[in-house]
């Protein structure tokens, strides 16, 4: 299928060369024909006809290849054509003999109870119908092929991009690693002190936040679906969803930064903590998702369980966890707890000291005297 879809890149590209080095549409080799006009019992040469409509009627012997791109063709029953058809979009009707083969790139090719192709008839992004057992050769088609040729306007062809797996995987790869990178940016520009806060906590207590993930995705669902269900309380479904979703964004984002710290860190760097989010959701969004389409049946798994521990995480901080853990909250009570222990100290050894400062004295007196 590979050699097919090369055949029809190539012959595409070949055809629109021909198309734009001609001045208008050619027809018959060193004839005058317009181009609706029937052709009648000659013997023609090589046709094209680009966007229009054109007949071989019966008794009509066309020695060479007919091009087409686009309008509509009809092989009348009679007519032969000694060389092969290319169809680029279009409509074909074959009701006479074609002696060499048929390659069809989208477009309506059909085979006519008294037609006949001597030859293979190659479809690519489309389908031959009709009577295809009348088909002498071997009959190949590429339904799935890369391009899709459309008529426009019934008349002009145009040509679309075929879906495929391997190139839209990357392409929506590519955009998602990047969205979550610029959302990252942003959001520690404008949430510096939540991003830093929950990072803290996905670290702290990375458990606690896997099963609060789990549990809101749980619960979640069922207090959304119950206010879909009233009319008045739709949009605020609606908006719940759209919140959830911002949740597990903001959550993925704080695991990121906490990766891009630990990264500058490692690579004894000072990095502002937007350029470390930046990084760190790169990263991770790049890992999470390149494995989960790796790895098959389990892959998504990956994503799944990040996503959950960012929700727990958001959902802990939301519920006041992390706001007396943070390194702020620690240096001050790292700071408080030795000024307690300084000030009791002392209390109680001056007094100590008072009491057995007269017995030394009362001892120096009789020397004295």
């Amino acid at each position: 299928m590979k050699t097919f879809r090369k055949l029809a890149f190539f012959t595409i590209l070949l055809t629109l060369l021909i198309a734009l080095a001609m001045p208008g549409a050619a027809y018959a080799s060193g004839s005058a024909v317009s181009p609706n006009a029937s052709l009648n019992h000659r013997d023609l040469h090589d046709q094209f006809v680009f966007g229009d409509t054109y007949t071989l009627q019966n008794g009509d012997t066309l020695v060479g290849d007919l091009f087409i791109l686009g309008g509509t063709v009809t092989l009348e029953e009679g007519s032969d054509v000694d060389g092969n058809v290319i169809l680029i979009g279009g409509s074909l009707s074959i009701r006479g003999t074609v002696e060499k083969d048929l390659v069809a790139f989208g477009g309506s090719p059909a085979l006519e109870n008294t037609g006949r192709i001597e030859g293979d008839a190659v479809t690519i992004g489309c389908k031959l119908s009709g009577a295809t057992e009348r088909v002498t050769g071997d009959i190949i088609t590429d339904s799935s092929g890369i391009f899709h040729i459309r008529m426009l306007d019934g008349r002009l062809p145009t040509v679309a991009v075929a879906r495929i797996p391997i190139l839209w995987g990357f392409l929506s790869l590519f955009f998602s690693v990047f969205f979550m990178t610029a959302m990252a940016i942003g959001t520690v520009l404008l949430l510096p002190k939540q991003t830093e806060r929950t990072a803290q906590v996905l670290i702290q207590q990375p458990v606690a936040s896997g099963g609060m993930g789990c549990l809101t995705v749980m619960v979640a669902p069922i207090v959304l679906v119950a206010l879909a269900v009233t009319i008045i309380l739709s949009p605020v479904s609606l908006l719940g969803a759209v919140l959830l979703v911002a949740l597990v964004i903001f959550g993925w984002i704080a695991l990121g930064l906490e990766l891009g710290n630990r990264l500058a860190k490692a690579l004894h760097q000072d990095w502002h903590p937007a350029v470390s989010a930046g990084i760190g959701t790169f990263g991770l969004t790049l890992a999470a998702l390149g494995l989960s389409r790796v790895i098959l049946c389990v892959g998504w798994m990956v994503p799944f369980l990040v996503s959950m521990v960012a929700l727990g995480a958001v959902m802990l901080v939301f519920l006041g966890a992390g706001r007396t853990s943070t390194p702020a909250a620690l240096a001050v009570q790292s700071a408080v707890a030795p000024t307690v222990v300084e000030s009791s100290g002392p209390v109680y050894p001056p007094a100590a000291e008072a009491t057995s400062s007269p017995e030394p004295s009362s001892e120096e007196i009789p020397p004295a005297l």
